[in-house]
């Protein structure tokens, strides 16, 4: 819980973009921008964004790959619209991974070198130097892979599985995005007025109201996780309690014998103490150690997330165990010392 809702603080991380427009026309695009910067907002990001969809990957037409019985590509790679863009680099949340990115190229000097995100790539099978095309409404367009990137998701920007360099989808029909960030619920409101009245088209996503919703769930999500925690720690002092008490016949015998070689009330209850005590943190430790795996393994394979467990929770639920286990034991074990030896071997037979 603590790993997703620390993935989706996002609008706290360091004055980055928590509000993202849509669907800005092109002869829309410095007047929208002239509107952010009289209300006094930034704008982080600004993208064109082409419609376009695969036509055939390394000369295969798609349908071809549909049709193929043991093809790996998924469905959804092949059959989805693809909103790509152009510029003439990478952004901030962007890393080359493979082959080199080009910032500009020429219709008339071949194929285009695009960029490929790498997860579709290796959806698609592509690496660097495969050839692509894609179908910009109704125009083809031949492509070729000129570099693969990862992009990180975590961070509110424009994504895309492709990227175009400048030169090619310029006179494609188009629109743009932009992001910029709010203060607060009140500026929210007031942009989506001011641009609802100027720009009637253009739509406003508020990430901090979809945060908080995100936050709720998670919060909702917690307290059944809360709820399970505690009934298997109820579960746990159960079955502590019956440990404790199905050895207490041993116990019984280890305390008569040192009673009997001389053993004072103070070092047998010192002994029961340290032994208890060892248990308890042996047990902790192992708890907390599978808990730690399991919710990296969870966030890692499940979420796709780097989970890192917070470490203070760990820690007291590790001196929580520790003590509850040498305060059980400290108890079961008082009337053993409270009583003298054959006094309690008369009571056991």
């Amino acid at each position: 819980q603590r790993s997703l809702v620390r993935e989706l603080e996002l609008s706290d991380r360091g004055g980055r973009s928590n509000v993202v427009l849509f669907d800005i026309q092109d002869d829309q695009r410095e007047a929208v921008r002239a509107t952010l910067e009289a209300e006094g907002l930034p704008v982080f990001d600004e993208a064109p964004v082409v419609t376009m969809r695969l036509a055939s990957v390394k000369g295969r037409t798609r349908e071809a790959i549909l049709a193929d019985p043991d093809r790996k590509t998924p469905r959804w790679v092949l059959n989805r619209e693809y909103r790509s863009t152009y510029r003439g680099g990478l952004n901030e949340a962007e890393r080359l991974v493979a082959g080199t990115f080009t910032s500009r190229h020429a219709m008339e000097a071949g194929p285009v070198p695009v960029s490929i995100e790498a997860d579709i790539a290796e959806d698609l099978g592509v690496s660097v130097g495969d050839a692509l095309q894609f179908d910009v409404q109704g125009v083809p367009v031949d492509c070729v892979v000129g570099s693969i990137r990862e992009v990180d998701t975590r961070r509110v920007a424009p994504f895309f599985f492709v990227v175009f360099p400048e030169g090619v989808l310029e006179d494609a029909p188009k629109f743009i995005i932009m992001t910029t960030r709010v203060a607060d619920s009140a500026q929210s409101a007031r942009l989506q007025r001011v641009l609802f009245e100027r720009f009637p088209n253009v739509s406003v996503v508020d990430l901090m109201l979809i945060l908080d919703t995100l936050n709720d769930v998670l919060d909702r999500v917690g307290f059944i996780f809360r709820f399970m925690a505690a009934f298997i720690v109820g579960t746990g002092l159960v079955v502590l309690a019956g440990v404790m008490a199905s050895g207490r016949f041993q116990r019984l015998r280890e305390t008569v014998l040192l009673r009997t070689l001389g053993g004072s009330r103070r070092q047998i209850a010192l002994i029961q103490l340290v032994e208890y005590w060892v248990l308890g943190t042996v047990a902790g430790l192992a708890g907390v150690a599978l808990a730690w795996l399991a919710a990296w393994g969870i966030g890692w394979w499940i979420f796709d997330i780097a989970a890192v467990p917070d470490g203070g929770p760990l820690v007291w639920a590790w001196l929580a165990v520790s003590t509850m286990t040498t305060l059980t034991g400290a108890l079961s074990g008082r009337r053993l010392l409270d009583h003298p030896p054959l006094e309690l071997l008369r009571q056991e037979v």
